[in-house]
C-alpha cells in the first residue's frame, strides 16, 4: 500500500500511471487531490505579462507560465509540471497557450486543447483551437506542425506550410536552435543569419504566414512563453 503521507506538496515523488491504476479508489483520489493542490500553487514568480497592453499588462490568474525562453539563451526557465505532465498532470490541463512577445507585448498567439495530452502532443494541428493568424486553422495546408520539426535543420516548434526552395519556403513559426549540423553551406540563409545568436524565434508578424527568406515579412520574437490553464 502506498503511503500517501510521503507525498509532499512539491510532489518530488513522481506517480507512475501504472501505479496509480493499481491503487484503490480512495487512495487514488487522495493522490489526485494532492496533485491538484500543488498544481494550483504553481503561480510563477515572474513579472511576465499575459494580458492588457503596455505598462498596464498584468498576469492572468487563470494561466500559469511553465516555460520561458529568450533568444541567445540556452538556459530556459521551466516548471516541474513539464516533467510530470505525462504521469500525473495530463487530466488537470485544459488548454495550453504559446505567446510570442515583441517589445514587451504579445505579438502572436497560439491556443491548444490540452485535455488528455502529453508534454509534446499538445503542440499539433489537430489540437489547435485558435491563433492570431487569419490563415492558420486545422484545415490549412501544413507540412510541419510539431515541436520536433525538422531535426536536420534544427528547426523546432515548427509550423510550416510549404517547402519549394528557400525563397519559396513559408510558414508561421520556427525556432532555429543551432547552426546547421552539416555546416553553413547547406540549408537556407535564414538557418544561419549573421549576427543572430541561437536559438532565435522567427514568426509571421502580419497575422499570416511569411516567406522566411524575404526581408521584412517575418519578425524575431524577444521571448516565448508557454502557459497552461488548469481544469
Amino acid at each position: 500500500m502506498l503511503d500517501t503521507a510521503s507525498l509532499n506538496k512539491n510532489m518530488k515523488t513522481y506517480i507512475n500511471q501504472v501505479i496509480l491504476q493499481s491503487l484503490g479508489n480512495s487512495v487514488r483520489e487522495t493522490v489526485q487531490a494532492i496533485i491538484k493542490e500543488e498544481f494550483k500553487n504553481l503561480i510563477f514568480n515572474s513579472s511576465v505579462p499575459t494580458s492588457g497592453t503596455g505598462s498596464n499588462q498584468t498576469r492572468d490568474p487563470d494561466w500559469t507560465p511553465i516555460f520561458i525562453a529568450c533568444p541567445g539563451n540556452k538556459h530556459h526557465k521551466r516548471r516541474s509540471i513539464i516533467d510530470r505532465w505525462n504521469w500525473d498532470a495530463a487530466d488537470l490541463i485544459e488548454q495550453v497557450r504559446v505567446d510570442l512577445y515583441k517589445d514587451s507585448q504579445v505579438d502572436a498567439m497560439f491556443l491548444f486543447d490540452g485535455k488528455g495530452s502529453t508534454s509534446v502532443s499538445w503542440f499539433s494541428k489537430e489540437r489547435l483551437l485558435q491563433s492570431s493568424y487569419q490563415d492558420l486553422s486545422r484545415t490549412a495546408t501544413i507540412n510541419y506542425f510539431s515541436m520536433e520539426g525538422s531535426n536536420a535543420a534544427d528547426r523546432h516548434f515548427y509550423i510550416n506550410s510549404h517547402h519549394g526552395g528557400c525563397p519559396n519556403d513559408f510558414g508561421w513559426l520556427q525556432i532555429i536552435d543551432s547552426r546547421l549540423r552539416f555546416g553553413t553551406t547547406g540549408g537556407c540563409t535564414f538557418d544561419h543569419l549573421y549576427g543572430r545568436e541561437y536559438p532565435y524565434f522567427m514568426y509571421g508578424t502580419r497575422n499570416k504566414a511569411c516567406h522566411y527568406d524575404k526581408e521584412g515579412e517575418c519578425g524575431f520574437a524577444d521571448m516565448m512563453v508557454i502557459s497552461v490553464k488548469r481544469i
